[in-house]
């Protein structure tokens, strides 16, 4: 499984690097985790709005500090 550290970005660097990661991951059949800070609401909620837009299943993990969104190989909902 890959993995994609993007607490070091905001809006809208986060969502362009989440975009790109994902199309990697995509290309190579893997599924990937996005790492995120717990506070950024708004990148977070972009996030998931695009994941269930375009059908991919997701799960979604909380810690204090940060938040985790790992997604499926192709699976789709």
């Amino acid at each position: 499984m890959k993995q994609s550290d993007l607490r070091c970005y905001s809006c809208p660097e986060l969502f362009v690097r989440f975009k790109l990661a994902l199309r990697a991951a995509q290309c190579e059949q893997q599924k990937i985790a996005f790492v995120l800070k717990g506070n950024d609401k708004q990148g977070v909620r972009d996030i998931k709005r695009y994941l269930t837009k375009q059908k991919l299943a997701f799960v979604v993990t909380t810690t204090a500090e940060q938040l985790i969104i790992t997604v499926e190989r192709e699976t789709r909902v």
